[in-house]
């Protein structure tokens, strides 16, 4: 005797596929989202990276009239230069991939130098800060097509720097006089603006380029997110800067 049996029809394979069809367009849709943002933590670093070592390069005299002779620059106007990154192959160019940093450079400018004075020889020294302007690099060639998501502007440094009557840079100077034994020397960090999980102020210094993880809502320098639990905090030249933030982690043990 025969027993009856029921096969799988048409209609239920194909519902089957089309969930297998949604839940995998889901999970591409996910993943992608996390490799960029994972790529935009990966820039948002590089960033940090790159204006520290910036900033060390600069600290000394010798290494930053290295960088900067050559450049022109014009009062009270944004001058977009280009340097090549000291012991490196990278070119710090307007609308240039810095493809070691996963990042385009959008412009690196001398700000709105003015006149503070003038030297024994007749030459003119202005006051200028260096402005790193950037944003992910997404891969393109170049121009519009190769920027991702835009950084806010990096404060590199204030310089003096000496110039002849056409605006051309002689030398560079540091606010203090700056060093120039090539040893550099960048700030270190005071914990006291950093609390603990229990609110405590921490006490100490750390150098430039530690990192440590900072609890309240009074975190230094925070650019980048609104009210966070707590910071993974880097330590740029005297200053905390945040490279990740998270939410809701006060009950964490």
């Amino acid at each position: 005797m025969m027993r009856n049996q029921r096969g799988i029809s048409l209609i239920e394979v194909l519902i089957g596929v089309g969930i297998i069809g949604i839940l995998t367009m889901a999970m591409t849709s996910s993943l992608s989202f996390m490799a960029k943002e994972l790529k935009v933590f990966n820039a948002k670093f590089n960033l940090l990276v790159l204006s520290d070592t910036l900033r060390r390069d600069l600290d000394d005299s010798v290494r930053c009239k290295t960088l900067l002779t050559g450049s022109t620059i014009t009062a009270g106007r944004e001058n977009s230069i280009s340097l090549t990154v000291l012991n490196s192959s990278t070119v710090l160019k307007r609308n240039q991939p810095a493809l070691e940093y996963d990042l385009l450079i959008t412009d690196l400018v001398l700000e709105n130098p003015i006149q503070t004075s003038t030297n024994s020889s007749g030459n003119p020294i202005y006051r200028t800060e260096l402005i790193l302007k950037s944003s992910v690099y997404s891969g393109e060639t170049a121009g519009e097509a190769a920027r991702g998501k835009s950084f806010r502007p990096s404060r590199i440094a204030t310089l003096y720097l000496e110039t002849n009557a056409s605006g051309l840079v002689l030398d560079c100077k540091l606010p203090g006089g700056g060093s120039s034994s090539g040893g550099g020397g960048s700030a270190k960090c005071d914990m006291s603006q950093l609390k603990d999980g229990s609110g405590r102020s921490l006490s100490g210094e750390m150098n430039s380029g530690s990192s440590a993880r900072a609890i309240g809502p009074d975190i230094p320098n925070n650019n980048f997110w609104q009210e966070p639990d707590s910071c993974i905090v880097l330590c740029v030249n005297g200053e905390w800067a945040p490279i990740q933030c998270f939410k809701d982690t006060r009950t964490e043990s």
